[in-house]
């Protein structure tokens, strides 16, 4: 529970953090283009996974700093 309402108040209040989140949700929404695609390129896949792990990792950084 404290780890949702530190994502909500990151949210709310760092733009940081919401920068990331947005820029997570682009990436799966491409993903979930691609997977539709009958010739999907499984490099641009995995690019594309990468970044979003990335993303995610820098977003459980700020969830951290603002925990402790």
């Amino acid at each position: 529970m404290i780890n949702h309402s530190v994502s909500k108040e990151l949210l709310e209040r760092n733009y940081h953090y919401r920068r990331l989140q947005s820029q997570h949700e682009e990436i799966e929404h491409k993903l979930e283009e691609l997977r539709q695609t009958p010739s999907v390129d499984g490099a641009q896949v995995h690019a594309l996974k990468r970044q979003k792990l990335h993303l995610r990792d820098q977003m459980h950084q700020l969830k951290a700093a603002r925990v402790h």
